[in-house]
């Protein structure tokens, strides 16, 4: 191989190493290493050949051509310069004109609201598979349109797991939102519930959860498998303030007690127990409540009597489903598939079981109060009012007493002139610690919470929901789309063209 051969192989090479070069940081500009490393190396190439020919590319520099060609070489670096500053304050200062005729790529008027309301920087770090980031990234990129101190960092669950420990993040594709010190962990990503989260964290104080103990509650500090200390972290990290209350010795609930939670008595309550109660909501408080099944009797009457006043009735039975349950639980442990779809605390959640539970139902057929979850219809399933049949394991349907499916097992109530809440369940052992993987049952309970504590303020945005979804092109797509538009295609125009201007100038 003589030297000539060798000097334009490397030519050759390190032209087609450019274009490579840029298609890379076009398509992958996340990836550093390989990026830089080709374009170094690509740099260095050059000085080598430079070097290895330097007479020939001496008298190359020297030429008029040359001269000519720098001088339009450092006016399109000039325009390019020009551009990229134009570009930089455009960025900075972005103007939208969004055509569409939902405006499906603008945020809500409430979002920019609470956008305009926070003074300090706002981060969104996404959790997810790298593949998957471009779906994110559109969403994310309106927030930090609208205000320029959002910060959207993105972290590959693969390659950063001390990240996913670091924030506690137990699901695929979620988001941490950051403001002030403060995190929330965003499960459903969309404008909702990233803009609820910033509400929550702007907030100056903590919504603070008052958890009745006396009556034989189930206890937040068991870490065993029969106690709630999962669900109580899980509280904690949303930025709720757990604390304890004894009715029996307070004359009233402060109204700083964003909810109550009564949660698996065994004990009865004392009248003045239910006084204070019954003050608490009659002055807008929030009543978080489950109540297992007494099969010895039932002790827990006055409590479900001031339950009832909000047109929620938990009766002291035991609901069986033999269609949807878990396996080998004789239908005692039914299985919700899907529960109300349109209401904030059950939206998106499905596959929730009940173990053990009352029955859950409306008064009269309230008006204020609703059933968000139920059984399959009769005769699969039915509300057994003699809970002994359980000690036997013979239960089945008796006409004259039982009550016939579909049987309620979590119902809500919202009194619009007191503003008193109720969530009510018919059993309290779904979220013990022995099913802390079963996460939709504690993210039912987290809903739960968040509606009664205010925490999801924007329950509704001012558009339309649009049943049309929307398309993500990923990060390499779009590096790939720009590489064939606005490289190749100019190119190969140009390269034409060159040879149209030639084969004419010998004609």
């Amino acid at each position: 191989m003589n030297k000539k051969f060798f000097i334009n192989l490397c030519l050759v090479v390190n032209v087609v190493l450019y274009f490579v070069a840029i298609g890379l940081w076009i398509s992958i500009p996340d990836e550093l290493t390989i990026c830089g490393s080709i374009t170094i190396f690509n740099l260095s190439l050059s000085v080598f050949v430079f070097l290895l020919d330097k007479p020939r590319f001496s008298f190359l520099y020297q030429s008029e051509q040359f001269k000519r060609f720098l001088v339009h070489a450092i006016n399109g670096l000039l325009v390019f310069f020009i551009l990229g500053l134009i570009n930089y304050v455009s960025f900075k200062h972005p103007i939208q004109w969004d055509f569409t005729s939902r405006k499906s790529n603008t945020l809500t008027q409430q979002t920019a609201q609470v956008l305009k309301s926070i003074d300090e920087e706002v981060t969104f770090i996404v959790f997810s598979r790298k593949a998957d980031f471009g779906s994110f990234r559109q969403l994310l990129e309106l927030f930090k349109f609208q205000k320029s101190n959002v910060q959207i960092d993105f972290v590959d669950i693969e390659l950063m797991p001390h990240l996913v420990q670091k924030y506690n993040v137990t699901k695929n594709n979620s988001v941490v939102v950051e403001y002030k010190g403060k995190n929330l962990i965003v499960e459903d990503v969309d404008e909702l519930h990233l803009v609820n989260a910033m509400v929550r964290l702007s907030k100056r104080e903590d919504p603070l959860i008052g958890v009745v103990t006396g009556h034989g509650e189930i206890s937040w500090q068991e870490q065993s498998k029969d106690g709630l200390s999962a669900l109580k972290v899980l509280l904690t990290n949303s930025n709720y303030l757990i604390q304890e209350i004894a009715l029996s010795q307070v004359n009233e609930i402060s109204s700083a007690v964003s909810v109550v939670v009564i949660w698996g008595p065994k004990e009865g309550f004392f009248d003045s127990e239910i006084k204070v109660l019954r003050d608490y909501l009659k002055n807008g408080g929030k009543l978080l409540v489950a109540l297992d099944p007494q099969i010895n009797g039932d002790k827990l009457g006055a409590l479900r009597k001031l339950i009832t006043e909000y047109d929620i009735s938990i009766s002291n039975d035991l609901v069986l489903d033999r269609l949807k349950h878990v396996n080998q639980s004789n239908g005692t442990v039914p299985i919700v598939e899907k529960l109300n779809p349109d209401h904030p605390v059950t939206k998106g959640i499905e596959g929730v079981f009940f173990p053990l539970s009352s029955s859950v139902m409306i008064v009269d057929n309230s008006e204020k109060a609703e059933v968000l979850a139920e059984t399959t219809p009769f005769p699969a399933s039915w509300a057994d009012k003699n809970p002994k049949e359980l000690l036997t394991g013979k239960m089945s349907y008796d006409d004259k007493v039982d009550t016939q499916g579909p049987i309620g097992l979590m119902a809500i109530s919202s009194d619009k002139d007191t503003k008193a809440k109720v969530v009510a369940f018919g059993t309290s052992n779904f979220i013990l610690n022995s099913y802390a993987r079963f996460s939709k049952n504690f993210n039912l309970v987290l809903n739960s919470v968040a509606w009664l504590a205010g925490a999801d303020e924007l329950i509704s945005f001012n558009i339309p929901t649009l049943r049309d979804e929307p398309v993500f092109i990923s990060g390499p797509l779009i590096g790939t789309i720009f590489y064939f538009s606005v490289v190749f295609s100019p190119l190969i125009l140009v390269i034409i063209s060159i040879a149209f201007y030639r084969r004419r100038s010998k004609l």
